[in-house]
């Protein structure tokens, strides 16, 4: 979401839509907002017991912009908070990660345990200000022995702008990690972590139809999704596909073994409409039915 971010606040400079730079108090009283929605998350959280704020979570929505139609009955409201957010990266660069996310307040709160900073060079400083106006964060650089303890993400934009060499590094006393470095470590831990994961057998993708099914030990039928297939809700709910099929008033051949989001265009080209929620509704009356 942050690269897509940086991509449309680029096309909108080169589109030649104005920017909009909060500065002082302003800026400084926007980046606590993100503090206050973390605060906000985890306490309801912790009352509720549950995600229940995830409908509305557009980094959930993110990650099921494969889903189709099926994101606006879930996200439709975490959907607009999306399409806000990369709307307004083009008028803010990053305005999103600087004041609004709470992920980004967490790694904030942590960034000062970070071992490596941007640091500045005061004698080798021109005062420039091109890393400070190339800061995708909004921070002063220019100014700053350290970038900054919490705001900085480390993305090395300032460093790669310094006209002057040295004088922008990301070091640890008197060690230094170059761009190329500063880009290879999280690729390197990346395949760490995952390589170990695949190695023991414990990496997976996505959570298991009984993981998504099961809500506090129970199978919900309200968990079902466009993803699933007639079978996999068969199975789970241990209901003969059949009986499925004839409370559903669907044809005997139908494709049981595909996804309900494609199998609904299947059927309405025999004019049959047939949608996630029906079989929610089949499979809830097939359960009063069975007590």
């Amino acid at each position: 979401m942050g690269t897509i971010q940086t991509l449309l606040n680029k096309l909108a400079q080169k589109l030649k839509i104005k920017q909009i730079k909060p500065h002082g108090k302003v800026d400084k009283i926007l980046r606590y907002v993100k503090y206050i929605l973390l605060f906000l998350i985890l306490f309801i959280t912790y009352k509720a017991h549950e995600l229940i704020l995830r409908p509305y979570d557009p980094w959930a929505v993110f990650m099921h912009l494969g889903s189709g139609s099926e994101i606006f009955e879930e996200f439709l409201i975490g959907f607009i908070i999306l399409i806000a957010i990369f709307l307004s990266s083009m008028f803010i660069e990053r305005a999103w990660c600087r004041y609004l996310c709470p992920l980004g307040a967490t790694l904030a709160l942590l960034a000062p345990l970070s071992i490596f900073k941007v640091r500045r060079s005061d004698s080798k400083c021109v005062d420039c200000r091109a890393c400070t106006r190339n800061c995708s964060m909004g921070l002063n650089v220019h100014s700053q022995e350290i970038a900054s303890k919490t705001e900085c993400i480390s993305c090395g934009e300032c460093i790669s702008r310094c006209p002057v060499d040295n004088t922008l590094e990301m070091k640890k006393g008197s060690i230094v990690l170059s761009l190329n470095k500063m880009a290879a470590m999280p690729l390197v831990i990346l395949v760490i972590v995952v390589g170990s994961n695949i190695a023991l057998g414990t990496f997976k993708t996505s959570s298991s139809n009984v993981e998504v099914l099961n809500e506090n030990g129970v199978l919900n039928d309200d968990n079902i999704k466009g993803y699933m297939t007639i079978k996999d809700v068969a199975t789970e709910f241990s209901i003969d596909t059949n009986i499925i099929l004839e409370k559903a008033s669907l044809p005997k051949d139908t494709d049981i073994n595909k996804p309900l989001k494609e199998l609904k265009n299947d059927l309405l080209d025999k004019g049959i409409e047939f949608e996630t929620e029906d079989l929610k509704e089949v499979v809830k009356e097939l359960i009063k039915q069975s007590y």
